[in-house]
């Protein structure tokens, strides 16, 4: 296992998204003092964030863009954790006894992201009743999400289990307006604990049936109605 410490010599000017840190410190003026302890980074398509054994120097929080975390177990099998969505936190080891990041995360489309060194740095955010609230209500969205993954592991066979996903994730993603999703078929294997072969042949099914359209990585809901007959 690589550990390295990284570096993010590339920080990107302060974006002025709904969901970034920044925003959200700036409509709290009780919290205008952390402003200089964070600072944004980008990352394209499939670059890494951080690799698992990097040293935990921060945490990160998502504020364009989606994230994807993803972990080598010890016999070389590759385990989808969880999608970060904006204006949630990941790679939040540093918070724990943890040295290094257990996982690796790589951005899955743009991302703008929000690195915040140092355990003191978010220790002292949760001590403002602003941020604590807002973090609880996220903690409980990503609660819920697990949740529904669990139903997907123990829904019937692998269409079933596929359908099941997309569905969860349409209503998670906050993808209804475009009814789009960017998911790989090793990503939805990874998920459903299939292999890449079998996740596309069940999506060329559901494609027949008129229940999605597939395009290069991106997978869009036609009939989300239409799940419900496999699950």
């Amino acid at each position: 296992m690589q550990m390295r410490t990284p570096s993010y010599p590339n920080a990107s000017p302060r974006c002025r998204s709904e969901s970034c840190l920044f925003t959200f410190i700036e409509q709290n003026k009780t919290m205008a003092r952390f402003a200089h302890m964070a600072r944004h980074i980008v990352r394209q398509p499939r670059h890494l964030i951080y690799e698992q054994g990097d040293s935990a120097q921060g945490c990160y929080w998502l504020c364009q863009g989606q994230v994807q975390l993803t972990r080598w177990s010890e016999s070389g099998k590759r385990q989808f954790i969880r999608f970060v969505q904006p204006g949630q936190l990941f790679g939040v080891e540093a918070l724990t006894d943890r040295a290094f990041h257990d996982q690796y995360a790589e951005a899955v489309e743009e991302s703008v992201i929000v690195f915040l060194e140092g355990r003191g740095a978010l220790m002292a955010l949760l001590e403002e009743p602003e941020f604590s609230t807002h973090l609880v209500r996220l903690l409980i969205h990503e609660m819920l999400e697990v949740e529904g993954r669990l139903q997907v592991l123990l829904a019937g066979g692998a269409i079933q289990r596929i359908a099941c996903l997309l569905r969860i994730l349409l209503d998670s993603h906050d993808a209804v307006g475009s009814r789009s999703l960017k998911l790989t078929n090793e990503t939805l294997a990874a998920m459903v604990g299939t292999s890449p072969q079998t996740v596309s042949s069940c999506l060329g099914r559901l494609q027949r049936r008129g229940i999605i359209a597939r395009e290069r990585g991106w997978i869009r809901i036609l009939e989300p109605d239409g799940m419900g007959a496999f699950t």
